[in-house]
C-alpha cells in the first residue's frame, strides 16, 4: 500500500520466503521491496533469494475478482481501473471473471484478530531480544499518527482480544482464507488476480481519521488495507504496479496477487521488442502536475506480454 500510494512500485513476496531476521514481526508482516520498477524488483529479488527465474506458465490469463474487490471504489478510480481493464482487453489478455469465495469475511475474521492479539507479545519479544527498555506500552505512547495510537491503544486491557477469538483466527479461519485461495487459481487456470491496490486516492495530509469516499467520511485505515490486506493475511506474494492518474495527479495502482511461492512468475520481464504490445496508460507519468523524482517511474511503464502477463520494463 505504501509504494501504491506514493507512485512506485511494491512487492510482497510470499510470507517466510525472505528471511524475518531482525524485523519487527508485527502483524505478520513480511519483508519485500519499494522500488522504481519491476525489472529492479526481479534484481534485488535474485540478490536476496538467489536461484532462476521459473518458466512462464500456460494458463488462460488474470483472474478478476470483481466481487468485495471492485466494489465501492472511489468514483474516479472506478472510472479509470475500468479504463486499465479495457486497454487490458484491447491489447490482448483474456480477464477471467470470477469471484475469490468468502474473501472478505474471511479476511475480516482472520486479518485483524491474529494481527492485534500477536502485535503486543510479538513487539516485547522483539524489544527485550534487542536489549531496549522499552515495551508496548511506550512505543504507543510516542506514535504521532492519531489512527494508529488510538488503534494500538486498544490492544491494551479491557480492548485486548480475547485468547479463543485468536485461536479460532490462527487456527481455523487463515487456513480457510488461504484453502479459498489456491484451489481459486487451479480452477479458473488463472496465475494472479487482478485488483485495485487502494479504493480511493491518497488521502490529503491532516486526514488521518476519516476520508470521504464518494462523499461519505470513512475510518482512513480500513479503507485503505481493504483491497491489499486478504493477500498479507493469506501470506500470498503480491506486487503493486502503476494504472492511472487521477485529475489531480495522484497515482493509482493496479495490485497482482499470485499463488503462494510463484513470486518469480509474477516478475518476469522482457525487453518492449519481445512484448510487441501495447502499453497501459503509458503517458501516465507525462500528465500535468506529476512529480517524476517523486514518482520515481520515468520510463518503466506498464506492457502486456504476449502471453498475458502485465509487467513493467
Amino acid at each position: 500500500m505504501p509504494a501504491a500510494l506514493c507512485g512506485v512500485v511494491g512487492f510482497q513476496p510470499t510470507t517466510l520466503r525472505w528471511s524475518q531476521s531482525g524485523i519487527a514481526p508485527i502483524a505478520r508482516d513480511c519483508a519485500g521491496p519499494i522500488v522504481r520498477s519491476v525489472a529492479d524488483c526481479a534484481r534485488l529479488d535474485h540478490v536476496v533469494i538467489g536461484g532462476t527465474a521459473l518458466p512462464t506458465p500456460s494458463l488462460k490469463g488474470p483472474g478478476l475478482p470483481r466481487g468485495h474487490f471492485w466494489e465501492s471504489l472511489d468514483a474516479e478510480v472506478a472510472t479509470l481501473m475500468g479504463g486499465v481493464l479495457v486497454t487490458l482487453k484491447d491489447a490482448g489478455v483474456v480477464l477471467i471473471e470470477a469471484d475469490v469465495p468468502d474473501a472478505m469475511r474471511l479476511d475480516n475474521e482472520a486479518g485483524f484478530p491474529i494481527a492485534l492479539y500477536e502485535t503486543i507479545e510479538d513487539l516485547n519479544n522483539y524489544l527485550a531480544e534487542a536489549g531496549s527498555p522499552l515495551r508496548y506500552a511506550d512505543i504507543v505512547a510516542h506514535v504521532a499518527s492519531p489512527d494508529v495510537k488510538h488503534f494500538l491503544e486498544r490492544l491494551l486491557g479491557e480492548n485486548a482480544v480475547p485468547e479463543a477469538v485468536y485461536r479460532t483466527a490462527l487456527v481455523i479461519k487463515r487456513p480457510a482464507l488461504q484453502a479459498s485461495d489456491s484451489p481459486y487459481f487451479r480452477r479458473h487456470e488463472v496465475s494472479a488476480v487482478l485488483l485495485p491496490t487502494t479504493p480511493l486516492p491518497a488521502a490529503r495530509i491532516g486526514e488521518d481519521e476519516t476520508v470521504l469516499l464518494n462523499g461519505t467520511p470513512v475510518p482512513v485505515f480500513p479503507i485503505f488495507i481493504r483491497n491489499c490486506c486478504p493477500a498479507s493475511v493469506a501470506g500470498i506474494p503480491s506486487i503493486s504496479l502503476p494504472a492511472a492518474m487521477t485529475r489531480a495527479g495522484m497515482p493509482l495502482r493496479i495490485e497482482i496477487d499470485g499463488p503462494a511461492g510463484r513470486d518469480c512468475r509474477g516478475g518476469r520481464t522482457r525487453t518492449a521488442q519481445d512484448a510487441r504490445t501495447k502499453t497501459v496508460n503509458s503517458d501516465w507519468s507525462r500528465q500535468p502536475g506529476v512529480n517524476r523524482r517523486t514518482v520515481g517511474v520515468f520510463h518503466h511503464r506498464p506492457v502486456l506480454m504476449r502471453n498475458g502477463w502485465l509487467m513493467l520494463f
